[in-house]
C-alpha cells in the first residue's frame, strides 16, 4: 500500500544526514543540523531558503533545539557539546561556560532552558530567558534521585518537565523556588523509563516513547496523565527484540488527514514502524533501493509543520 511520498523542497548543500529540526516562533524559520552544519530554513514564496549559520564539533546522532521565544536565542545540543544561535545577531557560538555539563536534550519552561548531564541523574537551568552570553549558575540544577537510576531523557509537556531515567519517571514543574525553580509533583512516579533518548515524543493524547524497566524492554509505551500503557503489540515488541542494537532509535510525530503518526525508526535494524493514534494500528514504512532491488528503513529523520507542509529532513 502506498502512503505519502517525497518531494524536495530544500537542499542544503552539505552532505550528510538530517539530524533536527525545529521550527521558531512567527512559523517563517526554521533551525536544522545537517552532518555538521546549523542551517537557517526561511520560507520564500512558494520555496524556500537556505543559510549556513554556524558548525557543530560532530557529524552524526540525533541533535535537540528549542529557543526561548521573546529573548530569541536558539539552543541546540548534540549530547557532550552545546551551541547557541542569536536571532537578533546572528550569530552562532558553543556554549563554553565552566558550568556547562552537556546534555542529550534541552527542553523549555517558563523562561528556562533544561539539560541533563549525560549518563547522570543531574539536570540544570539556564539562567531565565538566557540571553546566551550570560553565565550559567553551577548551584542551579538537582538530581532525579526517586530512583537510583540514571536520566536518559526529558521533555517538557503541559507546563511539566517530564524526566525520564533508565527504569522510572519523574515529572517536575516550575514551583518559582528561590534557589532552583523546580520541585518533584508528589505522587508522580511512573515505574517505566527510556530505551532510546530522541524516541520521545508528545502527542495530542500524552508522551510516547519506546521503553524500558526492570521488568523488560522493547516495548512501545503511551502515558495517559501520571500512568501509561503498552500500545505495542507482542509481534511489534518481538521485531524490535531482534535488532542488535535499539538505544540508536529515534521517533517524531505528525498529523496528515485527521490521523497522528508515530514514526519510529531503528537505524541498525534498517527499519521504520509506524504508529497510528487515530486507529491505534501499526505499519510498516520502508524506503526502496532501485539499484540492489532491496527495501530499507523510511528515508525521514525528523519531521516539522512549516509553511503549510509537513516538511521532513
Amino acid at each position: 500500500l502506498g502512503c505519502p511520498g517525497l518531494t524536495l523542497a530544500a537542499a542544503t548543500g552539505v552532505s550528510g544526514a538530517v539530524r533536527g529540526a525545529w521550527v521558531l516562533p512567527n512559523g517563517t524559520q526554521a533551525v536544522g543540523v545537517v552532518s555538521n552544519k546549523a542551517f537557517l530554513l526561511t520560507k520564500s514564496g512558494s520555496g524556500y531558503t537556505v543559510s549556513i549559520i554556524g558548525t557543530l564539533l560532530t557529524y552524526t546522532g540525533v541533535v535537540s533545539i528549542r529557543d526561548n521565544g521573546v529573548a530569541k536565542i536558539v539552543v541546540i545540543v548534540d549530547g557532550p557539546n552545546g551551541y547557541t544561535y542569536n536571532l537578533n545577531t546572528s550569530t552562532f557560538a558553543q556554549i563554553t561556560d565552566p558550568a556547562w555539563l552537556g546534555s542529550d536534550r534541552v527542553s523549555f519552561i517558563d523562561g528556562w532552558f533544561v539539560f541533563n548531564k549525560p549518563s547522570t541523574q543531574i539536570f540544570y537551568t539556564s539562567p531565565v530567558y538566557w540571553n546566551g552570553s550570560a553565565a550559567l549558575d553551577a548551584t542551579y540544577y538537582s538530581l532525579k534521585d526517586s530512583s537510583s537510576d540514571s536520566i536518559v531523557s526529558h521533555i517538557e509537556d503541559r507546563r511539566e518537565l517530564w524526566l525520564i531515567g533508565e527504569r522510572t519517571t519523574e515529572v517536575w514543574y516550575d514551583a518559582g523556588n528561590q534557589y532552583f525553580p523546580f520541585s518533584r509533583l508528589q505522587g508522580a512516579l511512573l515505574q517505566v523509563g527510556c530505551a532510546a533518548a530522541h524516541t520521545v515524543v508528545r502527542t495530542g493524547q500524552g508522551l510516547i516513547w519506546l521503553s524500558k524497566s526492570e521488568r523488560g524492554e522493547h516495548s512501545v509505551v503511551l502515558t495517559q496523565g501520571y500512568n501509561f500503557q503498552t500500545i505495542s503489540t507482542p509481534a511489534i515488541s518481538n521485531k524490535i527484540s531482534q535488532y542488535s542494537t535499539v538505544s540508536d532509535a529515534f521517533a517524531y510525530i505528525y498529523t496528515e488527514a485527521g490521523h497522528e503518526f508515530y514514526v519510529l525508526t531503528f537505524p541498525t535494524g534498517d527499519t521504520t514502524w509506524v504508529y497510528d493514534l487515530t486507529t491505534g494500528l501499526w505499519h510498516q514504512r520502508a524506503s526502496y533501493d532501485p539499484i540492489m532491488g532491496v527495501f530499507h528503513r523510511h528515508r525521514s529523520n525528523c519531521c516539522i509543520d512549516f509553511g503549510g507542509q509537513r516538511i521532513v529532513g
